[in-house]
């Protein structure tokens, strides 16, 4: 439905349905996310044909952002356009309009790599050696443009040669995310993560600095940030999760125009599913799955995960030094289990050591 709403020159709108008059309504990174989404749709579904269908889709949004390049290799976007990636920025008076920003570079190089992937488990024939080119050296070209060595973090913005002060966690959870920075700067792109005086994101894009916490060992802490932003949310009653948790709250936020039901800001999901149940597809469809579960203190948890197949049910009980794990695989899943064990269908009881 959203690729049925795609503009001639390839983008779409982040809403769908969308007038065609509401231009405004068409964002940079919204249009990178699409890879994103069908990789992560692929691998839940195993639904070659419609991956096959919409990659012709996205190779012509890659086209569009081929002609934004400037020449230092920084993505430019026309200035009419809304660089918009969450309500963090307009809630605190900051605007990207018009900028080079390492959030969308960053960005570019994780939703340029996904497509990679896709392209090949979908058997396509593109010339993806064009693409990869676009990869070889991005880590110390962006780090070099962007990274600030006085305080050790990356400005969200350039203008000419100058770097913004303005810094935020995204940023550093895009960037370690695109696994294109250095060795030598990646301690202080972890540590941004959880930098309180920089720009801290709105639920929406938390989805990205679970991920990158996740990468980083730092599952706790971001257990303890749902506690604290989602929280609320639960303790209030409300049957149905706010737009807002950050910058503002409830239906108070933008101008009393937040939305009381937004999808958008469910990105505990995810982060639920793959890191405290420690369920997380492998091969499309979970014809394998890896299962790894991260207690972060807690002393249980169970849920279902869907697959094409049945649902995976899975509870773990936590103990001094292991996990006492009942599974259930449907048909044609695999579990993968962080220790190399591997269980088919059916219902196991096993003990896998505790890590986390």
């Amino acid at each position: 439905m959203l690729f049925s709403e795609t503009r001639a020159n390839g983008l779409v709108p982040g809403v769908c349905p969308c007038p065609d008059d509401q231009g405004g309504l068409i964002f940079p990174a919204t249009n990178l996310f699409l890879p994103l989404m069908l990789r992560d749709y692929l691998l839940r579904s195993g639904d070659l044909i419609l991956i096959r269908e919409l990659l012709p889709k996205v190779v012509a949004i890659f086209g569009t952002f081929e002609h934004w390049f400037d020449a230092d290799g920084l993505i430019a976007p026309p200035e009419n356009l809304w660089n918009f990636f969450d309500w963090s920025c307009e809630m605190t008076g900051v605007s990207l309009n018009g900028k080079k920003s390492s959030l969308l570079d960053y960005l570019y190089l994780i939703a340029l790599k996904a497509f990679v992937e896709l392209a090949s488990l979908a058997g396509l024939e593109w010339d993806i050696d064009k693409y990869r080119s676009r990869l070889e050296g991005a880590g110390v070209r962006l780090e070099k443009i962007f990274f600030k060595p006085e305080d050790n973090r990356l400005a969200d913005w350039v203008e000419g040669s100058v770097k913004s002060g303005h810094s935020s966690q995204l940023a550093h959870a895009l960037a370690l995310l695109s696994g294109e920075c250095s060795e030598t700067n990646r301690k202080h792109l972890e540590e941004a993560l959880g930098d309180q005086n920089i720009l801290i994101p709105e639920l929406y894009l938390h989805f990205f600095v679970f991920q990158a916490m996740r990468l980083c060992g730092q599952e706790a802490a971001a257990l303890d940030r749902i506690r604290n932003y989602w929280g609320p949310i639960v303790e209030s009653g409300a049957p149905t999760i706010w737009e807002m948790g950050v910058h503002g709250r409830g239906k108070a936020a933008i101008s009393g125009n937040a939305s009381l039901c937004h999808g958008f800001a469910t990105a505990p999901v995810d982060f639920l599913q793959t890191a405290i149940l420690g369920v997380e597809p492998l091969k499309p469809g979970f014809a394998e799955f890896r299962l790894a579960p991260t207690p972060c203190g807690l002393k249980f948890a169970e849920g279902r995960v869907p697959t094409p197949t049945g649902n995976i049910h899975i509870r773990w009980e936590a103990h001094a030094d292991e996990l006492v794990v009942d599974l259930d695989v449907p048909s044609g899943a695999l579990a993968v289990c962080s220790d190399g064990r591997t269980f088919g269908a059916g219902k196991h009881q096993f003990a896998l050591a505790r890590t986390k």
